[in-house]
């Protein structure tokens, strides 16, 4: 069986095939390689139930190998691939060809549909219009009122309503499938539109590339014609130049000034040595005299402090802030014995208050009159005697 022959004969679309197997070894990408070619068209043959050689010949087989030994790696669009379908088979691959018997199937039905309805309608006596369930029921009351029905032409009267009922739903169901089948070819031809114009946008777009890739190659030669006319030129020039006249004082200058061009490198080396042992060096003295200024810095602070320590210490300035002391306490009181009166619960502080300040004042005087007096001493005293003094005014005693 010939390709043309089985395309048109069998009940499954060749384009369907196509597409189904097309779609299994391009990966969305629209081309398949040319060692490919025969995988597709064996996938295709099978899906039909058929073998590769009913689509393909010894011959074609021959073509085809030769053609792939020529160009290896060569991709093949589908357009290409179909329109070789299109050439086996004599006609294009948009339309579906349903097989004979089917269609011989579909029409036996459809006369067996017509010869039940038949039946029905001449089953029912007398002769009575039944296109409507009124006039249905209104023949079999008289029929029966009459008396010409028996039971059992009633019970085959029942039985052929129900038939013609079931044949009713049945045409019902059959229009719905047509309708259904009307609405599918409708969706099934404006997607082939769209697929046609999706092809044309794809072919554009191929062909785009093509003129992209012909005007790069031809931005390419030009290029490379540049460069030959290029080095061309510059052969030409380096042929007409006439040639270098070399002297001997020429060579002497230039190997003097090679010596002298050496000589300013090793100096400038040099200069850039001794640049940067002065820089270590400024760093090192700047350390050096941070260092001498905080030295200095902590000497002035410790001989501050050791003047404000011999200041302090002093014997003369602590007698005197002693004797102020005691002067003040004694100021404080006769004031109090004066202008105050003194409360029995407060009478043993003030008495307290008076015999240390006497005690404080024979010791105090009696130290400072001494050959010797240490430094302590007089701190040991000067500070009992402030706090004395702190106390007696912060005292809730008046007028203190």
């Amino acid at each position: 069986m010939t390709f043309s022959e089985l395309w048109r004969e069998n009940y499954v679309s060749v384009s369907r095939a196509i597409q189904d197997t097309w779609e299994e070894f391009d990966g969305g990408t629209g081309m398949i390689d040319i060692s490919e070619f025969l995988d597709v068209v064996e996938g295709i043959a099978s899906k039909m139930g058929q073998a590769r050689e009913d689509l393909f010949s010894e011959r074609d087989l021959e073509s085809y190998r030769e053609f792939k030994s020529k160009n290896e790696g060569i991709k093949v669009f589908r357009e290409d691939f179909e329109r070789l379908f299109e050439a086996l088979a004599g006609c294009e691959l948009n339309s579906q060809i349903f097989d004979k018997q089917q269609q011989e199937r579909e029409r036996k039905e459809d006369d067996d549909d017509n010869n039940s309805v038949a039946s029905i309608s001449q089953s029912i006596q007398p002769p009575i219009d039944t296109s409507t369930p009124l006039v249905r029921k209104r023949g079999t009351l008289l029929a029966h009122n009459n008396g010409s029905l028996t039971r059992a032409a009633l019970e085959e009267l029942d039985v052929n309503r129900f038939d013609a009922r079931r044949v009713s739903s049945h045409n019902r169901m059959l229009e719905d499938q047509e309708f259904q089948i009307k609405s599918y070819e409708e969706r099934i031809s404006q997607m082939e539109k769209e697929r046609k114009e999706f092809e044309n946008e794809l072919k554009r777009c191929r062909e785009q590339l093509r003129e992209m890739q012909h005007s790069d190659q031809e931005k390419d030669n030009h290029i490379k014609a540049i460069e030959t006319d290029l080095m061309d030129t510059r052969q030409r020039l380096e042929r007409k130049s006439p040639p270098r006249v070399v002297y001997p004082k020429s060579n002497e200058l230039a190997k003097k000034a090679e010596e002298l061009t050496e000589k300013v490198e090793l100096l400038e080396k040099e200069k850039a040595e001794v640049k940067r042992s002065a820089e270590k060096l400024m760093d090192q003295m700047a350390q050096q005299q941070k260092t001498m200024l905080e030295e200095k810095r902590r000497q002035d602070m410790f001989k501050q402090d050791e003047e404000s320590l011999q200041q302090a210490y002093d014997k003369s300035s602590l007698a005197q802030r002693l004797h102020l002391a005691i002067d003040q306490q004694r100021r404080l009181l006769a004031r109090f014995s004066n202008e105050g009166q003194v409360q029995d619960n407060q009478l043993y502080i003030v008495i307290a208050a008076f015999l240390f300040s006497l005690v404080l004042a024979r010791v105090v005087t009696t130290t400072m009159n001494a050959s010797e007096c240490p430094w302590w001493v007089g701190t040991a005293f000067e500070t009992p005697a402030a706090q004395i003094d702190s106390w007696l005014r912060g005292s809730d005693i008046y007028p203190i």
